[in-house]
């Protein structure tokens, strides 16, 4: 008896030891972080060596020891359980951010590798599902003869804390693979500028018959003005229209043609944007804006522009480009120089008999900005429009030719990313002459359900005598990721503009896709 009363007593404690461990092995995974790894993206290689590069990602991640791995098969499998279709090229943040909140993750890589040549760029970003935001991002580049797994290991290191006395061998700031798009700039900008040109022969924006020096000579003794007059002012696009046109330093998209040329080594991809808006009832006015990368360090956009009513109508042709210097000096983040050239041709019609005008008028102007990145949250933005632009007027009527000059704006303006789905703007024009005012604009911009983004702004001019009144700002905006369809993203906004002076509607829709 008392050797069977052993047994029992064996026999318990041993199915109490069972039960403990199991315990505490469940415990020890209902710890662990959940991390999904997308596959990594590749520049310069095939797909061997991304499916290769993708698997060994995953195993490095689940050697850290405090994470449950699930790669992009395991998430595919997950949207196959829940009917759902997978987005195949998912590499923006909040598509990455939406897979892991779909499939119940705490965490996401994503990134990619690619092959330059004799050396290899990584980038990697992790992202904390539940905070919506960038817990870490690097970018690392090796040196030549350097095993693309010895620095894929690096980064994932250093996405983790590791500083770089830690690592066992040398890497570089990777700022992306190469692109060789220098072709497709050089013909699109002789095409927008040489329309322009072209555009302006046929309208007979260079028309006239003589000059009168008497009213020549009373015109030049007039001191010239520095208010704004150019509808190229009028801010376009419902984005930017809808942030009261704070738009400064976010001038990184195919919209941002119009308010930074700074800004176009700063776009991500291929873009294209067609805007509309109707302005009091009266004038309708017509944007089209193309953007792409020439290489990895400049951007280039073109934008067609048109304003017009039955009396008169303008064109712009417009052609930009920036030079980012994504390490001009080591304590320096990225930085980026810009320019533009804008060919603008008029035509004013004589409507009827008591008309004192007809003809049309040819002119140039420039715009010089500058794009400033502070830190991951905090961007500065500078431009002067209409340096040394002038127009040619030509009225056919009383056969006038002469040269106007238009006057030159300063702009500065911040943006502030604060979180993942909110962003502040700001913007200020600053007086370059006597009677130029001083202007003040800000814009919030929320995220709202993933892909709604909702946006107010409110705007003022600052004046001694006149009261220029407030102007209040609304936009909302569907953004969508459509690679299943015909590119990356595609964007809808709308923005609708009130004035407490002026109480005549603004309305703004704009559409942008990415391919």
């Amino acid at each position: 008896m008392r050797v069977l009363n052993g047994w029992i007593v064996r026999g318990i404690l041993l199915c109490m030891a069972v039960t403990l461990a199991t315990g505490m092995v469940n415990a020890a995974d209902e710890s662990r972080i959940k991390v999904g790894v997308l596959d990594l993206s590749t520049e310069g290689a095939d797909g061997n060596f991304r499916a290769a590069m993708s698997q060994e990602l995953i195993e490095l991640v689940r050697n850290i020891g405090f994470y449950e791995v699930f790669s992009q098969t395991a998430i595919r499998d997950i949207y196959e359980q829940l009917k759902i279709t997978f987005p195949n090229w998912c590499r923006d943040p909040r598509c990455v951010r939406d897979v892991g909140r779909t499939t119940g993750m705490d965490r996401m890589i994503y990134g990619s590798m690619d092959r330059n040549d004799k050396t290899y760029g990584v980038m990697l970003e992790l992202i904390d599902v539940q905070s919506k935001q960038v817990i870490e991002r690097v970018s690392v580049a090796s040196e030549p003869g350097t095993d693309p797994k010895d620095l894929l290991a690096v980064a994932v290191d250093k996405l983790h804390g590791r500083t770089d006395k830690d690592l066992g061998i040398e890497v570089g700031e990777y700022y992306g693979p190469e692109i060789h798009n220098e072709k497709e700039w050089l013909y699109s900008s002789s095409i927008c500028l040489g329309a322009g040109l072209i555009w302006s022969l046929v309208n007979g924006s260079f028309r006239g018959q003589s000059n009168d020096p008497v009213w020549i000579d009373e015109y030049r003794e007039q001191e010239m003005s520095g208010m704004l007059s150019s509808v190229y002012h009028i801010p376009m696009f419902g984005r930017p229209a809808g942030l009261a046109n704070a738009y400064v330093a976010a001038a990184d998209d195919a919209y941002g043609v119009m308010y930074n040329p700074a800004g176009m080594s700063w776009i991500s991809s291929r873009e294209v944007a067609l805007g509309y808006q109707s302005r009091f009832f009266m004038l309708n006015n017509l944007a089209v804006s193309y953007v792409n990368k020439a290489t990895r360090e400049i951007g280039y956009g073109q934008v067609f522009y048109y304003s017009g009513d039955e009396l008169q109508n303008d064109m712009f042709f417009v052609s930009a480009a920036s030079y980012k210097f994504n390490q001009l000096l080591p304590f320096l983040r990225p930085i980026s120089i810009g320019g533009s050239v804008k060919i603008h041709t008029k035509t004013v019609n004589a409507v009827d008999e008591t008309a004192t005008a007809e003809g049309g008028s040819f002119g140039l102007g420039f715009d010089v900005g500058m794009l400033w990145e502070l830190s991951e949250q905090i961007r500065y933005g500078l431009v002067v429009r209409d340096l040394l632009a002038f127009e040619r007027e030509s009225n056919t009527m009383w056969g006038y030719k002469y040269t106007e000059m238009h006057p030159a704006t300063l702009n500065m303006g911040g943006l502030f990313k604060a979180g993942y789905t909110t962003r502040l703007y700001a913007n200020g024009r600053i007086p370059l002459y006597v009677d130029q005012v001083w202007g003040m604009a800000g814009g919030i911009e929320q995220e709202l359900f993933q892909v709604v983004n909702a946006r107010v702004g409110i705007e003022k001019e600052i004046q001694s005598e006149l009261d220029g009144g407030w102007k209040f700002t609304f936009g909302l905006g569907v953004d969508a990721i459509t690679e299943a369809l015909f590119g990356r993203y595609f964007a809808v906004e709308a923005s609708y503009e009130y004035n407490t002076v002026v109480v005549m509607p603004v309305a703004n829709v704009s559409f942008r896709f990415a391919f």
